[in-house]
């Protein structure tokens, strides 16, 4: 199965370069492709060293991202292949199908304690419940589709909620809005990624048994202000290799806040690129940068849309 992965960034937020850490003067820069309203069409970099490649007009004001293929730069006399282009979504094309698709959705809150300057307003919070109300409203709308919803959070450890996977209906939601709500309460400590995520195998290993939610598309919706200060990279690369190889997961990653380093964001970045395909050719993760609640809202306002099978 050939697997691809959706890199988005708002117009909010400025453009970056994703490096696959390929050296040669010989690559070439892939050419930038149009975000799905078609605006700001990228052109290609030759990758050449001390040539950099061109980047796309701007996206609209809806939140979609800019469209742009980057060429090379100089990295020890030689040039870095060009970057894939970034596309952008648009949520006023979402139209679910007549026959909508399943899925089960975790929630992963950051809990640390920097949670309390890098999002004082909580939009974490407002932005996952309106989500939550998106997804209530299409069940109400389409009875066929089954969505199974449940919330971890993390600071150094995985932080379980009381009720695990519920089915979305209109008793079960104010459940689900509840265990957000203490999810994204009281946050402190230091910062960890990679037991939450195992953890998260343990609850799809348990959802993909249920006979109801076999044919769903599971999703993790990510969401941290931070470096795993407390982990390493290999236990969070295996963590979630195992998610997509063994559980069809694929990984919604959400850098929040004005406080990630690079480095921090590439880490963020890799949870939803990982090496492996998905479940479905269209099932795929993506990432976003969010670095101020503003965006953030945006964001959430965005990721009803991004999801496969509402087109």
């Amino acid at each position: 199965m050939k697997h691809r992965w959706d890199i988005v960034c708002l117009a909010a937020v400025a453009s970056f370069s994703l490096s696959y850490g390929c050296s040669s003067s010989n690559f070439k820069g892939s050419p930038g492709t149009s975000n799905k309203n078609l605006n700001g069409a990228g052109t290609s970099g030759d990758g050449t060293p001390g040539n950099g490649g061109g980047s796309g007009g701007p996206g609209s004001t809806d939140g979609a991202g800019n469209g742009a293929g980057s060429g090379g730069n100089i990295t020890d006399g030689s040039g870095n292949a060009g970057s894939l282009a970034q596309t952008g979504d648009n949520t006023a094309a979402c139209k679910p199908d007549t026959n909508p698709n399943s899925y089960n959705i975790m929630f992963i809150f950051d809990k640390t304690g920097s949670q309390l300057v890098t999002d004082p307003s909580n939009v974490r919070r407002s932005g996952a419940l309106s989500f939550l109300n998106q997804f209530n409203n299409y069940v109400g709308k389409f009875p066929s589709a089954q969505v199974y919803m449940g919330v971890l959070a993390f600071n150094t450890q995985s932080i379980h909620s009381t009720n695990g996977w519920m089915l979305l209906n209109s008793i079960n939601a104010s459940v689900i809005q509840q265990e957000i709500v203490t999810a994204t309460s009281n946050p402190n400590g230091l910062t960890s990624f990679s037991p939450v995520l195992q953890d998260a195998a343990n609850y799809f290993k348990q959802v993909n048994a249920l006979q109801n939610a076999q044919s769903g598309r599971n999703y993790i919706v990510f969401l941290t202000d931070g470096d795993p200060n407390a982990d390493t990279p290999q236990a969070i690369t295996d963590a979630v290799n195992n998610l997509v190889t063994n559980y069809g997961v694929a990984v919604i990653a959400v850098a929040t806040g004005p406080d990630v380093t690079p480095a921090g964001a590439r880490v963020v970045q890799s949870l939803a690129l990982p090496a492996a395909a998905t479940k479905f050719p269209d099932h795929v993760g993506r990432y976003y940068r969010a670095p101020d609640a503003s965006t953030l809202d945006k964001t959430w306002n965005n990721l009803f849309g991004s999801l496969g099978g509402c087109k």
